[in-house]
């Protein structure tokens, strides 16, 4: 199983790459925002970044489903697999910063998975408030979509054992994992992306369950510290964590090697 973190890759993305893997992290996960770079310079810093440790997962931004950011998407999907030597995974919201239908989003997704198709790459989507039945719609429609499932923003929504039923429900669909504390909430404002063991979630039943779901691959630790003491922390207690219930996901590794 490899670990990961996120990485903004701005200012510079040579001193984010060489610090974040002396901290013990296997790869980074690719943070964009709007606006997004210019293709150019974002194939040159992931290029660089990639002597030094790999970036397997682009975590697109948060858009409006509108036809001009959708098109957006598909460009930067388009020129990140066209110029890389193995598969990434792109992982896209279901919600954006402001409300579409469903009936919209499913629509502009598909024009996303098309491209992604074309690359075979996986497009993940990541949860944030919607309930399991909005899921089952989506993926019913689209049945070529997979899901980053994200631990700390079911748990500011959801108590453990309907945490656990997600998973269970779409542990087909999961190939991607975030990870991050927080003390719940119900609502985003209270998304604070601490690290593991400084909030409230009870980590162990939830990770256990994950790692049964057969096509999981990579964990990011998605939380907000500028501590590299409490970040290297983490990445220790997450990989223990992993490690004491990943005997079966190796072996399903080995298989796929």
């Amino acid at each position: 199983m490899r670990i990961g973190v996120p990485a903004s890759l701005d200012p510079d993305p040579l001193e984010e790459a060489f610090r974040f893997k002396n901290m013990g992290a296997d790869y980074l996960e690719l943070n964009l925002t709007l606006p997004l770079p210019e293709e150019d310079e974002l194939l040159d810093r992931t290029e660089l970044v990639e002597r030094v440790i790999p970036l397997p997962v682009v975590h697109m931004p948060e858009i409006n489903y509108t036809w001009q950011e959708t098109r957006a998407l598909k460009e930067v999907i388009e020129a990140i697999s066209s110029s890389s030597s193995y598969r990434k995974t792109f992982v896209i919201y279901l919600f954006g910063r402001k409300q579409a239908s469903l009936w919209q989003k499913k629509r502009l997704l598909s024009e996303v998975l098309k491209i992604a198709e074309d690359y075979d790459v996986p497009i993940a989507i990541e949860n944030k408030s919607e309930s399991r039945a909005v899921f089952r719609k989506v993926f019913q429609a689209l049945p070529s979509l997979y899901m980053c499932f994200d631990v700390g923003h079911a748990h500011l929504y959801f108590p453990e054992p309907e945490i656990q039923q997600f998973i269970r429900e779409f542990s087909n669909r999961i190939i991607h994992l975030h990870v991050h504390d927080n003390f719940g909430g119900g609502s985003d404002e209270w998304d604070l992306h601490l690290p593991l063991g400084m909030g409230s979630t009870k980590f162990e039943p939830l990770i256990k369950e994950a790692l049964k779901c057969p096509k999981l691959r990579t964990v990011t630790m998605e939380e907000i510290c500028f501590d590299d003491e409490y970040m290297s922390l983490s990445l220790k207690k997450l990989r223990n964590m992993i490690s004491q219930d990943d005997s079966s996901l190796k072996t399903r590794m080995l298989q796929v090697k």
